[in-house]
């Protein structure tokens, strides 16, 4: 890679399941819209944020250094936390995150795998929370 840093984060919707059985696929849906947006815009011009899958989403960054990653994930973490969701009654959601550096040493495969790693510590230790292994 050159040198330059590369960086992945997972960010994953706590108890996404439980907010499509209580509420329905379609408002599970536009809260994933909700997210999606503000996970886009805080990472904009950042990094580059994509929906992973199901509700998943990753955002690579390159160039940047650790603590400036770190702060970016946390700023989205926090924003999606403290906003409100009209679709489900005002509650809100929060979302967990998993951050990895690639290593000169390490394949993409690798990068992906450590990511998904520090993403279900933050799942196991609480949610709403970012791991960085």
């Amino acid at each position: 890679m050159g040198g330059v840093p590369v960086h992945l984060a997972l960010l994953d919707i706590d108890n996404f399941k439980s907010i499509n059985d209580t509420y329905g696929h379609l408002t599970g849906d536009a809260v994933l819209k909700q997210v999606a947006g503000q996970t886009m815009l805080l990472a904009a011009g950042k990094g580059f944020a994509a929906r992973y899958g199901g509700e998943e989403f990753a955002i690579l960054y390159m160039g940047l250094e650790e603590d400036e990653v770190y702060r970016n994930v946390e700023e989205i973490r926090e924003a999606v936390a403290a906003a409100s969701y009209a679709e489900l009654e005002g509650r809100g959601v929060t979302i967990s995150v998993g951050l990895h550096r690639l290593h000169t040493s390490e394949t993409k495969d690798m990068l992906f795998k450590k990511t998904d790693e520090a993403l279900y510590a933050a799942k196991h230790s609480g949610k709403n929370r970012t791991v960085f292994i």
